[in-house]
């Protein structure tokens, strides 16, 4: 076919006012020709491309197009409506749709092409954003409905399948009043008329039923959809499971922001809101996002998020917000507190989001940056630090007040403790020293009475039963010494102070398990004194609570900390409420286990309990001490080889006696009844234990009669002393305390028998004569009380 002149001309002039670019090149990709339309969309003029390659346009990662698109043009066919993106001169990419057709010789050879390039960029934009809106409605946790103005529905989502269980096939077409409960028809007629209105319906909170009959609560937001005149059209609904609204308060409603029927929710939005491209291009930004900050949508939209007006004043914000648009357009949602600014210059705070929007195989479409303004509340936090600080401040210096104030307060509940165990031994001691001592020497008075009076019965009876009232009165006087201070405490230790404790016990039905050290240490007495009412106040406890009629105490001495646990397996209780404020109100019990911790705090050691609901209690005492051992007795002094007086015994045959005791009153009357025995002599006198020692080297007696509770040295270590000396020497104790503990201290000291003192105006007498008539040693008569 042969074109004329004219015709080409007719074609030349086509080309040069097409709106579309037309280019011709060889099939080497160079540029033949290079119409007006392709200086614009592109930006070179035709005489900056005739002759150059035609991949100057084309991005380097999409090269391989051309390869694709010459080799199609060599086989004689065309590329039609070809999607793709190509390089401006200023650098900017645009959105091209290409046809490419081969360009035939005379002679039917392909010795070129010819290209079409039509600019799509904003459609491609216009798509996107539809399709990011649409995306959003399907992907919505909110049920999004529209309805006809006479209530028939004419879309229905994933979301509010979900949540009234009908599929858009079942309902579309239909009602909305199907959803609508028979009692609450009324609201759907008041809403309909208020979107005739033009008006919107927010967030109205009522009930809607399932397809399953099943109601459901949810508050839904009603909006007018319009026509491009302006027209209301139907209604758009959005509505939300309430059901667990304590769950889902914090969560943000979703916005539709899908087309114009939904403007609405995208514009309402509290926070700043946009939608941008992967590049960080600005396609929509939220009323609030602009009106707030003194801004236009001309200011911001088709730019470079970074580049807008809110940030760049300073470049670090710049650098901050293009890393985040790089780290969302890689799929990982970014968030930060920054400073952004207004219009006018001034700065405020925002907490930004940049979320990255995923199409159904999960790749990145869009962006979307939201934003709420936190200057308030960043003042706000920052007078809370303040205040924050000020407050630690002044709670430091309220706990040093209340530190010092407590450790006053201990220091004077140790006072306390150790004046009450003063008091206690003064009481105690008085008891033991004079009024016990009286006692004991007014029953050897009426003993001897009783002798003088063998023939007079009226006499005999009533000093009998005075007898016995003085016995009642000792019996009375030795258990309120014993409640008062043990004198076991005083004069043999804790160790044996807790076996003694734990005999008493015996008296109210409750058996105790002791073990003790073999070597007990030293222990200071007012720290003796404190642990000893702690033991016998936690075996109480036990007694009164437990309900087991047993408990066990477990003392032990190891690297220089005495430990002291009192245990039961009764009914237990709950450690954790023993302590508190109410609970010193609740019971003495506990008011008692709370002094205990006090007391051991304050001597510096401690006190912890471990206790379960029917498995018992254990509490544990320890206190630190530097072990020091208790002194071991050894003899004052050695016999003389020839004794004083040695050769009396021989040449007097009566029994020679020394009397050892404390309280002169008693010695008296202990020497006036032996005395009355012409067979006993009473050699001597003394009024402690080191006084019989020298006496007993001196006068060599037969019998010593030794009291137990004497100053400077004791009975029990008298006698050890004594038997340590002069074996073939025999000792008869003398207490007002006979308890087991004593009895076993004169036992192993050496001593025959341990006498009550009251008893010993009868009986005194009598164990002597056994004693010395029977000729058995020491050992063969067991040291019990008579």
């Amino acid at each position: 076919m042969t074109i004329s002149g004219n015709e080409t001309a007719f074609l030349a002039a086509i080309v040069g006012s097409s709106d579309d670019a037309i280019i011709s090149k060889t099939l080497q990709g160079v540029v033949l020709t290079w119409n007006t339309a392709a200086e614009r969309l592109f930006g070179y003029t035709a005489e900056e491309m005739i002759g150059q390659s035609i991949v100057r346009l084309i991005p380097a990662e999409r090269l391989h197009e051309e390869e694709r698109i010459l080799s199609t043009i060599r086989r004689g066919e065309r590329l039609e409506h070809y999607q793709t993106i190509r390089i401006r001169k200023d650098g900017s990419r645009i959105d091209v749709s290409l046809t490419v057709s081969p360009i035939v010789s005379t002679d039917g050879s392909i010795i070129g092409a010819s290209k079409i390039a039509r600019d799509v960029t904003r459609h491609q934009q216009s798509a996107r954003a539809n399709a990011y809106l649409a995306a959003i409605v399907t992907s919505s946790d909110d049920a999004i409905i529209a309805k006809t103005l006479d209530g028939t529905i004419s879309s229905w989502n994933a979301a509010a399948e979900r949540l009234f269980g009908y599929t858009a096939d079942e309902i579309i077409g239909e009602s909305i009043l199907r959803l609508v409960p028979s009692d609450r028809r009324h609201e759907e007629e008041d809403i309909l008329a208020t979107i005739r209105r033009g008006k919107r319906w927010e967030h109205y909170e009522t009930v809607r039923r399932r397809k399953d009959g099943s109601l459901v609560r949810v508050a839904i937001t009603v909006s007018p959809v319009l026509d491009a005149s302006g027209t209301i059209i139907g209604a758009s609904k959005i509505a939300r499971d309430i059901t667990k609204q304590d769950e889902t308060a914090a969560q943000q409603r979703a916005m539709a922001v899908t087309n114009a029927k939904f403007r609405t929710f995208f514009e309402q939005g509290s926070y700043f809101a946009g939608v941008m491209e992967l590049d960080g291009t600005l396609l929509e930004a939220n009323r609030l996002s602009l009106e707030a900050c003194g801004f236009t949508r001309k200011d911001v939209v088709g730019k470079k998020f970074w580049d807008c007006g809110w940030w760049n004043r300073s470049p670090a914000l710049m650098e901050m917000v293009r890393e985040g648009i790089r780290l969302a357009a890689a799929g990982t949602l970014f968030r930060r507190e920054s400073r952004y600014f207004l219009a006018d210059g001034s700065e405020r705070m925002v907490d930004l989001l940049i979320a990255p929007v995923k199409d159904d195989q999960g790749q990145v479409i869009f962006l979307v940056p939201t934003g709420t303004d936190i200057t308030d509340r960043k003042l706000y936090e920052d007078k809370l630090r303040t205040l924050a600080g000020q407050l630690e401040l002044l709670v430091q210096e309220r706990t040093r007040e209340l530190v010092a104030s407590q450790d006053r307060l201990r220091a004077l509940g140790r006072e306390l403790d150790l004046a009450e165990q003063r008091e206690r031994n003064r009481l105690a001691t008085e008891l033991h020293d004079h009024l016990q001592q009286l006692l004991v020497l007014t029953k050897i008075k009426m003993s001897q009475l009783k002798r003088l009076t063998p023939g007079m019965p009226a006499c005999l009876d009533i000093i009998e039963s005075s007898d016995q009232v003085l016995s009642d009165a000792l019996k009375y006087t030795r258990g309120l010494v014993a409640e008062l201070s043990p004198p076991v405490l005083r004069e043999h230790g804790l160790a044996l102070a807790v076996k003694w404790l734990a005999d008493h016990m015996r008296k109210y039905d409750f058996q105790v398990t002791v073990e003790v050290p073999e070597h007990e240490p030293i222990i200071p007495e007012d720290q003796a004194g404190l642990l000893f009412q702690s033991v016998r106040e936690l075996l109480f406890n036990s007694y009164k609570h437990a309900r087991t009629g047993h408990a066990s105490v477990h003392m032990t001495w190891q690297d220089d900390m005495l430990k002291i646990e009192v245990q039961d397996k009764g009914e237990g209780f709950e450690p954790a409420t023993l302590f508190t404020d109410n609970a010193l109100d609740e019971s003495s019990t506990k008011f008692g286990l709370f002094s205990i911790r006090e007391r051991m705090l304050a001597l510096g050691g401690s006190f912890d309990l471990d206790s379960e609901r029917g498995k018992g209690t254990i509490a544990r005492l320890r206190l630190p001490l530097r072990y020091t051992p208790l002194p071991t007795s050894t003899p004052p002094f050695a016999p003389p080889d020839t004794p004083v007086n040695a050769s009396q015994p021989d040449q007097d045959k009566r029994i020679r006696v020394l009397l050892v005791d404390d309280h002169v009153m008693v010695r008296e009357g202990l020497r006036a009844m032996l005395q009355s025995y012409p067979e006993l002599h009473l050699v001597g006198e003394a009024g402690n234990g080191d006084e019989a020692l020298t006496l007993v080297q001196q006068f060599r007696p037969r019998v010593v009669v030794m009291d137990i509770n004497m100053p400077k040295c004791n009975g029990i270590e008298a006698t050890a002393r004594i038997k340590a000396q002069f074996p073939h020497i025999h000792v008869i104790g003398l207490s007002v305390n006979v308890d087991a503990v004593n009895q076993e201290a004169m036992k192993r000291a050496g001593a025959r028998v341990l006498l009550t003192k009251e008893a010993a105006a009868g009986e005194l007498y009598q164990a002597i004569n056994d004693i010395v008539t029977t000729g058995l040693t020491g050992d063969e008569i067991p040291a019990v009380s008579r």
